[in-house]
C-alpha cells in the first residue's frame, strides 16, 4: 500500500504544507478540473477503504442522506465510530508525511458514503442484486463513476447474464444491451417484455430497451423519438444521471429542446417521489441533472426557466461538482433574481459553512455572492425581520457548530455557553423584548464578523444594516450589553470592528418619517 501510495502521489511528499492550509487549498478549488493532488488523495483513500477489514466496517454503517454527510457528530453512530477507528489506525501506520494524513482522513467519510450509496442501489437492490466489485472507478470530483462501473461489470462473465443485462439497461449501455440480448434465453426475453401498470424506474428502462432491441428501433422512427422524449423526463425526475445524459445525446434538434424543457419543468414543478417502487438516488444527483439540463438550453429558454423558479436553479449549482459555475451563472442571470432568492442562497451558504461542509470555500462564496447583490436589495436582505432573525435562529437551533478561525477549544466552548445563556434568558422572558431582539441582532453581527468572512468584507455588510422603527427604544443600553458579551469572548475592552460603523456610543437611532 505504501509503495503504491508513493507511486500515485509522485513528488507530493517533498511538499511541506501545514495540514489545515492543505485542506483549505483543496476546499477553495473553483476550477472545473480538480488538482492532481486531490485526485491522488481520492484514489489512495478509495484503495484504503476497500481493504478487507475497513470495507467490512463500512458495509456495517448506516447509509446517510446526502445532506447529512458533513453533519455526523461524534458518538452519533457506533458503526461510524468503529469505522473511523479502523481508518485512523490504517492512516497513522502509513509511511507518509504527517501533513498528508489529515487530508486522507477527511476523505474517509465522503468516500465511504459513496461506496455505501452504490451498495444500496445495486447490492441491496433486489431487482439488480450485484455485489460491489474489487475495482471502483471514480470521477474527477471524488464520486463513483456509475457508467464506468456498469461497463466493467457487464463484461464480467462470472456474473449472471440476466443481472448484467438489467444493469446495462439501467445505465443505457446500448452496444452491450444488444450483445447481451442475443445471449438471453427466450423465456427471459419474454419476461423482460412484460408490461404491467406499475414499474419501477429500472424496470421501465429494461422494458424500454427490450422492446427497442426486439423491434430493431434505430432512433429515426417518430414513435421511438416520442418514447425517448418521455423517457428523458422519467429518468431525470428519477435521479438517473447516466440515463439522462444518454437520452439528451440520443435526441437532436427541436426534439431534444422540447424534451429538455419538459424535463426541467417537471423537476421544478414537483419534488421527486421516493417510494419502494423507485430506484433511490440522492438529492445531489437531482441537482446535477438539473444543472446539466439547463446547461444544454439556449439563453432564451434559460431565461424562461429562471422566470419559473430561479431559486431552484441556483440551488442546484450550489451542490457539489457545480460550485465552480455558481458565481459565473449568478453574474449572468442575476437580473432575474428577486430579493428572496438572494436571501435563501445566503442562508444555504451559511448553513453549509456551519455544518462543516468541505465541498467549497463557503466563506469566500458568501462574500462573493453578497457583493453581487444590487444596492436596492441589500437593505431588504439585511433587515432584522427578513435576514438576521432567521440566521440567529438557525445558529441556535443547530447548537452553534460555528466555525471560528484562530480560536482555541476553550474560546469556542465559552462562545457556545454565552449563546445558550442568552437564548435561555430570552425564552424565560427575563429580558426586555425590544432590547433583547436588538441585542441578539448586534451579537449576531459579531458572530458573523468573527466566523464567516473577513473583517473588511463584513464591515461592508454591517454598513447596509437597517434598523426598523420600534425595534428598540434604548439602543445605547442594548449596545452596552453587547459590549459586555463580546468582552467575555474576546477579552478586548471594546470591539473595534464596530467603531467605524456605529461610533463609541452605539448604533444610530432609526430615522423617523416626518408627519405632515
Amino acid at each position: 500500500m505504501n509503495i503504491w501510495f508513493q507511486r500515485e502521489m509522485g513528488t507530493l511528499q517533498t511538499e511541506r504544507v501545514p495540514k489545515h492550509k492543505e485542506m483549505d487549498r483543496i476546499r477553495t478549488t473553483r476550477s472545473a478540473v480538480l488538482p492532481l493532488k486531490y485526485l491522488g488523495f481520492v484514489k489512495v483513500t478509495s484503495e484504503l477503504c476497500l481493504e478487507k477489514d475497513l470495507i467490512a466496517a463500512i458495509k456495517n454503517c448506516p447509509c446517510l442522506e446526502a445532506d447529512h454527510i458533513d453533519k455526523l457528530q461524534p458518538g452519533e453512530s457506533s458503526e461510524w465510530e468503529s469505522m473511523y477507528q479502523i481508518a485512523s489506525e490504517k492512516i497513522s501506520n502509513l509511511f507518509i508525511p504527517t501533513e498528508l494524513k489529515g487530508p486522507l482522513f477527511n476523505l474517509v467519510l465522503p468516500i465511504s458514503q459513496e461506496i455505501l450509496t452504490w451498495i444500496k442501489l445495486h447490492s441491496k437492490n433486489e431487482y439488480l442484486s450485484i455485489d460491489l466489485p474489487k475495482v471502483i472507478y471514480w470521477t474527477q470530483h471524488g464520486r463513483i463513476d456509475y457508467k464506468k462501473m456498469a461497463c466493467s461489470i457487464v463484461k464480467d462473465e462470472s456474473i449472471c447474464i440476466k443481472k448484467r443485462y438489467k444493469l446495462a439497461c439501467v445505465n443505457c449501455l446500448e452496444s452491450d444491451i444488444r450483445i447481451l440480448w442475443d445471449r438471453l434465453d427466450e423465456c427471459d426475453k419474454e419476461y423482460f417484455q412484460i408490461r404491467v401498470d406499475r414499474l419501477s424506474l429500472q424496470e421501465q428502462l429494461v422494458y424500454f430497451w427490450s422492446c427497442c432491441v426486439k423491434y430493431s428501433a434505430t432512433g429515426q422512427e417518430p414513435a421511438f423519438i416520442s418514447v425517448c422524449q418521455d423517457m428523458l423526463t422519467r429518468v431525470a425526475s428519477g435521479g438517473n444521471l447516466v440515463a439522462t445524459e444518454f437520452f439528451v445525446q440520443k435526441l437532436s434538434g427541436a426534439h431534444r429542446t422540447t424534451a429538455i424543457v419538459k424535463a426541467v419543468k417537471k423537476l421544478l414543478e414537483e419534488e421527486r417521489e421516493h417510494n419502494r417502487n423507485c430506484l433511490f438516488f440522492s438529492q445531489r444527483n437531482t441537482n446535477e441533472i438539473l444543472a446539466f439540463l439547463v446547461s444544454k438550453m439556449r439563453r432564451r429558454l434559460k431565461v424562461n426557466v429562471f422566470l419559473l423558479n430561479s431559486l431552484r436553479i441556483f440551488q442546484c449549482f450550489l451542490s457539489a461538482n457545480k460550485q465552480e459555475s455558481f458565481i459565473r451563472v449568478v453574474k449572468r442571470y442575476k437580473e432575474y433574481f428577486y430579493s428572496l432568492v438572494f436571501f435563501v442562497l445566503l442562508i444555504e451558504i451559511l448553513l453549509s459553512d456551519l455544518d462543516g461542509c468541505k465541498d467549497c470555500n463557503f466563506q469566500q462564496l458568501f462574500t462573493e455572492l453578497y457583493e453581487l447583490i444590487p444596492e436596492n436589495y441589500r437593505s431588504m436582505i439585511s433587515s432584522f425581520s427578513m435576514f438576521g432573525g432567521i440566521i440567529l435562529f438557525t445558529i441556535v437551533k443547530r447548537k452553534f457548530p460555528f466555525i471560528l478561525e484562530e480560536t482555541t477549544f476553550i474560546d469556542h466552548q465559552n462562545l457556545t455557553d454565552l449563546v445558550k445563556q442568552q437564548t435561555s434568558e430570552n425564552a424565560n422572558g427575563n429580558a426586555n423584548a425590544n432590547g433583547s431582539d436588538y441585542d441578539q441582532w448586534i451579537f449576531l453581527n459579531h458572530l458573523i464578523l468573527k466566523g464567516i468572512c473577513t473583517s473588511q468584507s463584513m464591515i461592508k455588510f454591517a454598513k447596509n444594516y437597517t434598523f426598523p422603527e420600534g425595534i428598540c427604544s434604548n439602543l445605547t443600553v442594548a449596545f452596552d450589553h453587547l459590549v459586555k458579551l463580546i468582552n467575555q469572548i474576546t477579552g478586548d475592552p471594546y470591539p473595534q470592528e464596530f467603531e467605524p460603523i456605529f461610533g463609541r456610543y452605539g448604533p444610530p437611532p432609526p430615522k423617523r418619517r416626518r408627519q405632515n
